[in-house]
């Protein structure tokens, strides 16, 4: 398989069972819906994202880009479910996602924050008996 963004080849990457594509150029990352919702949850995912986030960008407004493993169908510029700050490319056929280097570890950090202050909320509103 080849990046969407800019044609280089795709590397395997695998981290808790779950198989995902980091391109050997830009550094970005392909993966499933699936594994995206899993990765989220996952402090260590950050560490797959290795490159640079301005590198990614450069390739933004080349058109078109298309599915990595569908080939033929164009990526859609979509936010990340749940994090309406970062925009990735996905495939409405295999719903696949690609994030560029950067937005994987934005979305993992958001992740934690965003559980840490729900904690944070709970235990501020819970009853303390004296």
């Amino acid at each position: 398989m080849f990046c969407p963004k800019c044609h280089a080849s795709l590397d395997n990457v695998q981290l808790y069972g779950m198989r995902l594509h980091r391109c050997s150029g830009c550094k970005g990352i392909w993966c499933n819906d699936v594994d995206l919702n899993c990765l989220q949850e996952l402090r260590e995912a950050e560490m797959l994202d290795i490159g640079l986030p301005e590198l990614g960008r450069e390739f933004n407004h080349d058109k078109p880009k298309h599915c990595p493993q569908c080939v033929e169908q164009s990526l859609h510029t979509h936010a990340v479910p749940g994090h309406e700050h970062i925009e990735g490319e996905h495939c409405p056929q295999c719903r696949g996602w690609f994030l560029d280097a950067g937005e994987l570890a934005a979305v993992c950090s958001h992740s934690w924050v965003s559980m840490a202050k729900a904690f944070l909320a709970r235990i501020n509103t819970s009853t303390v008996p004296n």
